[in-house]
């Protein structure tokens, strides 16, 4: 009886050889495939992280500057956040703030750059709306002065 086993495990083992050959790279490289795109996935999501945490910075600092009344700083805080994390929602955030803030001050044609650039790039089409808005206010109201 123990050598009918063991030709049946030897057949077993076999069968298991056979369709490794037949399929194991196959197997394999869609195993390969799957982890290398998970894995990339989660280094795109901890990258995004990061940007957004590094904005998030960057938007505090631009919030300091406008309630310390100092317009340098904020200028200075807004290229920051705009050439480093440009396509972040934090960036488009801050330029819907400092344009509202530049127009109250009378700056505003530095307004009216904030609002446009956040109506063609920003992320969300909500942001793109209010920026729209905003800017449309913005004319009307130069054209009743003007």
């Amino acid at each position: 009886m123990a050598s009918h086993l063991d030709l049946e495990e030897q057949e077993q083992l076999a069968e298991l050889k056979h369709f490794w050959n037949n399929w194991g790279n196959l197997i394999s490289g869609v195993l390969i495939v799957v982890l290398g795109a998970y894995a990339a996935w989660n280094g795109w999501q901890y990258w995004q992280r990061q940007q957004a945490l590094k904005a998030a910075v960057l938007y505090d600092e631009v919030e300091r500057a406008i309630q310390a009344q100092d317009m340098g700083r904020l200028e200075r805080s807004m290229s920051d956040i705009k050439d480093r994390f440009g396509s972040t929602t934090y960036a488009h955030q801050a330029a819907l703030l400092a344009a509202r803030i530049q127009s109250d001050k009378g700056q505003t044609e530095a307004a009216r750059g904030w609002l446009a650039w956040v109506a063609a790039d920003a992320p969300e089409q909500a942001l793109r709306d209010i920026a729209r808005l905003r800017l449309a206010a913005l004319l009307w109201q130069g054209e009743k002065n003007g």
